[in-house]
């Protein structure tokens, strides 16, 4: 389950797409990026990607759901302080 927004900053962040175009369809909007891929995205939060270049994206909806990608993906800071 996801937002058009969160779809859009996943797309453009870490796929480094251009949404070129966001058209209205029944339930959603499509979201049109200049590299090809075109994703779905339905007022229910359900995604459902495609168009030309579709593999460039093949892991979004894991990365949406949560999956061990979208943890995989994520960078952690730690920063241990120490007092003497």
């Amino acid at each position: 389950m996801a937002t058009k927004d969160e779809v859009v900053n996943l797309l453009k962040g870490h796929y480094s797409m251009t949404v070129t175009e966001e058209k209205p369809v029944q339930g959603g909007v499509q979201l049109v990026c200049k590299q090809g891929p075109k994703v779905t995205v339905y007022n229910t939060g359900k995604v459902v990607p495609g168009g030309t270049n579709g593999h460039l994206i093949a892991d979004l909806k894991q990365r949406l759901e949560g999956g061990a990608l979208a943890a995989s993906s994520r960078n952690v800071f730690v920063l241990s302080l120490i007092h003497i």
